[in-house]
């Protein structure tokens, strides 16, 4: 068990909620509020310290069923039982929560979070040392409120937990007296691993799915093994490098695709030649089902996915466009699968770059100001005319982005800047998240977050301190509305900015969220990537 983490599961999947259990929420957090936490940390020079919980669920009792009744599982074959005096199988009451069961994330998430805040303890339970606070929008974050007679009076002591794995982020000047009164309270409370001594001072340690490596002033996330592995399991280890995710111009949309059983058998021969050696690896002969097809690129499209999401910001666009054939992919859509795959053999070590050249003293410093960028194209996707669209933020402008996003709208925009309203919204939403986290952890300066916008239209009418009324308006949706509210309550700002480079001649430093919403070539995805990866090159407009 110790060795091979192995664990003793229910097989729930077939529960129903409301019949079988009650809750079923775990206890997870984006991965960006991650990637906040260890922006700050390098930017005020903060100690971060990882504990995880042994055999985590049996921590907690396993919650009833809506009825009030004990769990009761069957055991698996080769563990079961029989009554001697009737001969049937004897079944088993679960007392402790336990992987598989849908309510045993709730019921772990609940059992630490009563403990963090000292909530219901039961008489045989320690309280905890520190008396913390839970962030109101994202319940996963713990910050410590410090009395004026408390040693640790004003310093940051903040705690974030992803289901059984514990970080936590503390000013240097308390970070070992603090975290050690803390860790013995907790290894009191729960088995737990971990080695007690600062993350920097460790090798670079995995937490959803990432490699994070720390030295001096700067973190750096990436996931080569991740990477390799995929390229691997495409059959693509030997392929040449691509500089670029997709060629410039990449179209890809639902009609490109097959329509007929003819073209279906035609992309099936295809896609059999065009992936020969993963597909006999994986399945041992080539396919013969148009669903073995669709299948297969949906599996390419989620690992890439998941590349996208941990550390990918530049291969974010791609993985979406090549999302628009999921249900019917050509053979267009298999080659810009191969395309990235190519462009990921020249990047096996992706990564976020989050590096300070000065630190900050916490008690003393300015917080930075928090600075988003919003961009859209207008109705790329040719077959329904729907508009691509991203965003970016960052907690300081050297350091890689700690949130992005690109997708298309769910809506038919007609025109450029409604496509930019629209976008530029959805940004404005997460900004209002990212303000709350921000007030919460003490890391807000007071002023609005700056949305960057390189559409002057959006940026007159919907960022406007007043409101305006124009025709091109008058059928806007209520969420495009929105920008104007948060630019009206002060909680945003907006500001145009050029969206073009100084190498191509025109003002300005150029726009990275432009790699969110449009194929870019090669020379240009080159100079946004420090922008859009971390290296503090480039993005010098918003310092």
């Amino acid at each position: 068990l110790i060795k091979f983490k192995a664990r003793m599961c229910i097989a729930g999947w077939g529960l129903i909620q409301g019949i079988d259990y009650i809750e079923n929420y775990t206890g997870t957090a984006p991965i960006g509020d991650l990637y906040l936490l260890e922006s700050a940390a390098v930017l005020f020079d903060m100690d971060v310290f990882e504990d995880d919980l042994t055999q985590a669920y049996c921590h907690v009792p396993m919650p009833p069923t809506p009825s009030g009744d004990d769990v009761v599982v069957a055991p698996a074959r080769g563990t079961q039982t029989y009554c001697p005096d009737t001969g049937k199988l004897e079944f088993l009451h679960v007392q402790m929560a336990l992987y598989g069961h849908p309510a045993a994330g709730f019921a772990l998430a609940r059992g630490l979070h009563d403990r963090l805040l000292n909530r219901t303890l039961q008489p045989n339970q320690s309280r905890c040392p520190f008396s913390f606070q839970q962030c109101p929008a994202q319940p996963v974050i713990f910050r410590a409120s410090f009395p004026s007679n408390s040693p640790f009076h004003g310093e940051f002591f903040t705690v974030w937990i992803n289901n059984d794995n514990i970080r936590t982020y503390a000013s240097k000047s308390i970070s070992r007296t603090a975290y050690t009164i803390f860790r013995s309270w907790l290894s009191g409370a729960f088995n737990i691993t971990g080695t007690g001594l600062p993350l920097a001072l460790q090798p670079p340690q995995t937490c959803l799915g990432v490699e994070i490596a720390y030295s001096k002033h700067c973190t750096t996330v990436s996931m080569p093994a991740y990477i390799r592995k995929s390229i691997a399991i495409a059959g693509m280890s030997q392929c040449n490098p691509a500089p670029t995710p997709m060629i410039e111009g990449f179209q890809l949309n639902k009609s490109m695709g097959p329509q007929s059983d003819a073209d279906r058998a035609a992309v099936l021969v295809q896609v059999n030649k065009m992936f020969h050696s993963a597909i006999l690896q994986q399945c041992g002969k080539p396919f013969s089902r148009w669903e073995q097809v669709v299948s297969y690129f949906a599996q390419h499209v989620s690992t890439i996915g998941w590349i996208a999401k941990q550390v990918g910001v530049t291969i974010s666009l791609a993985h979406s466009i090549l999302g628009r054939a999921m249900s019917n992919p050509g053979v267009q859509a298999f080659q810009g699968v191969k395309r990235l795959y190519r462009y990921l053999q020249g990047n096996h070590n992706l990564s976020l770059t989050f590096r300070i050249a000065s630190p900050l003293e916490w008690a003393t410093a300015q917080r930075p100001n928090f600075t988003m960028q919003s961009d859209a194209s207008f109705a790329d996707d040719q077959h329904d005319s729907k508009s691509q669209g991203g965003y970016l933020g960052w907690l300081h402008p050297r350091m890689a982005p700690c949130y992005w996003s690109s997708n298309k709208s769910q809506r038919v925009l007609t025109s450029t800047t409604e496509a930019e309203t629209h976008h530029a919204c959805k940004a404005a939403k997460h900004a209002m998240y990212v303000t709350q986290i921000l007030q919460f952890l003490g890391l807000h300066n007071g002023r609005p977050i700056v949305l960057q916008l390189d559409s002057l239209s959006t940026v007159s009418t919907s960022g406007a301190i007043i409101r305006k009324f124009t025709p091109k308006q008058k059928h806007f949706h209520i969420d495009d509305r929105y920008l104007v509210q948060c630019v009206e309550d002060g909680t945003i700002t907006t500001q145009h900015t050029a969206g073009k480079p100084p190498s191509l001649g025109h003002p300005g430093l150029g726009f990275p969220a432009d790699a969110l919403t449009k194929p870019l070539d090669a020379a240009l995805l080159r100079y946004y990537s420090p922008a859009l990866q971390g290296s503090g090159d480039c993005f010098k407009n918003c310092a």
